[in-house]
């Protein structure tokens, strides 16, 4: 297994596979991908919110672009704090994303799964909110 710990971001600007990876960050956004058809299946990230990043936390998986990405198998961790539980709004942000299939996910202490702007579409199965 994979293992990235302490980065602020992993940005991904091309075609992009990632499999059984564990992405542990202080900060808001654990991955930012930009691109068609990024895979990202059975990852793991754990967002932890330092005293500096009260804000709202945008999601720990956020994909512009990125038509025809694939999002399955994968656990989203926020882990509770005093301000945390508050601030975990999304464990996936789409913009300008269609075609996104999200499926069989866990997301723990994260109030929705997905947010995404007009432009974007996903087809959501079998996902869980912990």
């Amino acid at each position: 297994m994979n293992t990235a710990r302490k980065a602020n971001i992993l940005r991904v600007t091309k075609l992009f596979c990632t499999k059984n990876s564990v992405i542990e960050v202080d900060g808001k956004v654990a991955v930012y991908m930009y691109g068609r058809r990024p895979i990202m299946l059975g990852n793991t990230f754990i967002i932890k919110l330092c005293d500096k990043d009260k804000a709202t936390l945008q999601a720990a998986l956020k994909l512009h672009a990125a038509d025809g990405a694939i999002i399955r198998n994968k656990r989203i961790i926020v882990p509770s704090s005093d301000f945390t539980k508050d601030s975990a709004e999304a464990a996936i942000n789409l913009l300008s994303s269609n075609n996104v299939l999200i499926e069989n996910n866990s997301i723990e202490d994260t109030q929705t799964l997905l947010r995404k702007d007009e432009r974007s579409s996903a087809e959501e199965r079998g996902d869980q909110l912990i």
